[in-house]
């Protein structure tokens, strides 16, 4: 199977400016999915979809091809994701680019984990599926969403329901990091939401739409949350081999101990036993320091 990730990064972006590729940490934010894909060995070829010679520099400098420039048409507010995949694939099949499966993968997600992009290419079943997309769960029940005018008033639509008979766990919303599908969706321009189309449940930590600076700020917070989490299991797991280290140490030293009192009344032949013995637990040390690297 040849699959193809494309990464729609588009300049003139307004909340935020130049939002796919403003700092996060010490990296455009573009760069976080780039090096995702690339970690995750999944795909072919990584593409940019972009009409910025600026974001394209960038891109490939973490790794992401750009073989043509999108067209401005095809980068103003109200141009649908689809349209900008399906355009991308008639000029890659044009430039003789060959592939059965597209990946969407949007620039600003620097939560993504490259692990959830293995497991939706694993659960992604094209004959069964129309697209598979990454999804988040409500925080509430969105039947009990309003609004308020210019008074403060609150204007309640047709759906409202605060009934408590709807739980937030019943609702999910796209999530806003990946979509899945064939070539064929692709170029047909084929819906992403109906009844044949499959989500895969994100974790909260792990996901964070980003449009506006306060969106950018609480996924700064999240994306730290996460390293300190990775740091802890590093930790544990490292002082999880440091432990098994003092243990083979211990051992060692009793058997350096016998060695001394042996070659003290000479006797040879158990002498050479030990040295064997200290040796294979030597190489145990080795095997057990090269998983701290």
């Amino acid at each position: 199977m040849r699959r193809i990730a494309i990464i729609p990064a588009r300049s003139g972006s307004k909340r935020i400016k130049n939002k796919n590729i403003v700092k996060f940490y010490d990296q455009p934010l573009i760069s976080y999915s780039i090096l995702a894909a690339i970690r995750s060995k999944k795909f072919d070829h990584i593409f940019v979809s972009t009409d910025s010679k600026k974001i394209a520099s960038i891109s490939r400098q973490y790794g992401a091809t750009i073989p043509f420039l999108r067209d401005k048409k095809l980068s103003s507010d109200n141009v649908s994701t689809i349209d900008v995949i399906s355009n991308a694939c008639k000029n890659l099949i044009d430039l003789n680019y060959v592939f059965d499966e597209v990946m969407c993968i949007y620039p600003s997600s620097p939560l993504i984990n490259f692990k959830n992009i293995i497991k939706a290419v694993k659960l992604f079943e094209p004959k069964k599926m129309s697209y598979l997309l990454s999804i988040g769960e409500y925080n509430s029940n969105p039947f009990s969403n309003f609004l308020l005018n210019k008074n403060n008033k609150i204007v309640v639509g047709k759906n409202f329901d605060n009934t408590s008979k709807y739980t937030k766990s019943e609702f999910y919303h796209d999530s806003g990091q990946l979509y899945l599908s064939t070539k064929e969706n692709w170029l047909k321009k084929s819906k992403i939401f109906t009844n044949k189309s499959y989500g895969m449940l994100i974790k909260r930590h792990e996901n964070q739409d980003i449009n506006t600076l306060k969106d950018l700020e609480f996924a700064k917070l999240l994306f730290k949350l996460n390293i300190n989490q990775s740091n802890n299991a590093n930790i544990k797991k490292y002082l999880g081999v440091i432990d098994k280290i003092e243990k083979t140490r211990s051992k060692n030293n009793i058997n350096w101990m016998d060695l001394l009192r042996l070659s003290m009344v000479s006797n040879p032949d158990r002498t050479l036993k030990l040295v064997g013995k200290i040796n294979k637990s030597d190489k145990e040390i080795s095997n057990l320091l090269s998983l701290l690297k």
